[in-house]
């Protein structure tokens, strides 16, 4: 998308949440009022005309991965979020810099080698996951989260700019740790059930059907009783059930009480799942696999598949609680 002024041109894949208060500041701190439409993407250039790239960072709350070309300044500048929920690939090939969300779009690129990183496959092997900033291709890096790199003209062919840090979760943590809150339990209850119905309240509006995973923990119960605050409907709701009869995240009934949703929508049963879903997620579950900090085989197609079922019953976004669990100190993968 091209800015209004026409000096920028955005390619954007993600979502900015707060998209609407962003457009609220840019009105009346500019008295600008030339939108063409509603989208968070043109919300996003116009603020990038307005403040610049970087001072533009870390108002955004979201997830997403963009590029912006500065037709004045003949750069190109690339920015992941802050947790990097969304990937970016970039590197030089035969004289070419190329980008993309997915590692698949760049090896269709003609004439790409893709050449495997042998650093890449010994921290494969160690880790478990390519870590970052290498790929399992030759020439081909992740921009860490948090960050973003800047190209001009001066940028020779085959050189990667040091990406520069907007923002850092470290940093976050020792400067919170040298300024404590002093909160009771009430208090503190109260400020994380309202950060809690802010940040997914934020994260409802959709122009597609929403719903929830719903597992057996307290982790997307609250995510879920969050959603149903904020919603005048029933929340659609998706868990994944056995039929042998064996332990499973259908068998927790009493939380939807708690929540006040009435019956689950759907129980995604597990060969259903597989035998019909493998063969359409197998393609990005290969890509997906080899950059996944965490390597998990079973659950990670067991969610794209999930995923994919989901859709097929016309609910194309689906919320789950892994953030959720991390961020409160929980089990992560089926560690408890």
């Amino acid at each position: 998308m091209q800015s209004f002024c026409g000096r920028y041109v955005v390619v954007f894949n993600g979502e900015i949440y707060n998209y609407e208060s962003l457009r609220q500041s840019i009105e009346a701190k500019f008295s600008f009022n030339a939108w063409r439409g509603t989208s968070d993407t043109e919300v996003l250039a116009t603020a990038i005309a307005h403040w610049g790239v970087e001072a533009t960072l870390p108002k955004l709350n979201g997830m997403f991965a963009f590029a912006v070309f500065d037709r004045k300044a003949r750069t190109l500048t690339l920015a992941r979020d802050r947790f990097g929920e969304k990937p970016l690939y970039y590197g030089w090939s035969a004289g070419s810099l190329l980008f993309a969300s997915e590692l698949k779009a760049i090896r269709a690129v003609p004439g790409f080698a893709a050449s495997i990183e042998p650093d890449a496959v010994a921290g494969f092997l160690r880790y478990c996951y390519v870590p970052t900033p290498l790929s399992i291709y030759q020439g081909i890096f992740k921009l860490e989260p948090g960050k973003f790199v800047i190209f001009d003209a001066e940028t020779s062919p085959g050189v990667i700019p040091a990406p520069t840090e907007y923002w850092s979760a470290s940093r976050i943590a020792i400067a919170a740790t040298e300024n404590r809150l002093e909160l009771s339990d009430s208090e503190a209850i109260d400020i994380i059930e309202q950060n809690i119905l802010r940040a997914v309240e934020l994260r409802m509006h959709a122009d597609v059907p929403l719903g929830a995973f719903l597992s057996g923990g307290i982790d997307s119960s609250a995510v879920v009783a969050a959603m149903q605050v904020r919603s005048s409907r029933p929340v659609k709701t998706f868990c994944i059930g056995f039929s042998e009869g064996v332990l499973t995240k259908a068998n927790t009934r009493s939380k939807w009480r708690i929540i006040s949703v009435p019956n689950i929508q759907n129980t995604l049963r597990r060969l259903q799942m597989l035998s019909r879903s493998f063969r359409t997620c197998r393609a990005c579950m290969t890509s997906h696999l080899l950059t996944c900090r965490r390597f998990r085989p079973t659950w990670c197609l067991v969610l794209h598949a999930a995923v994919f079922q989901c859709r097929c019953r016309g609910t194309v976004v689906t919320s789950s609680s892994v953030a959720t669990i991390a961020i409160l100190g929980g089990r992560m993968f089926g560690h408890e």
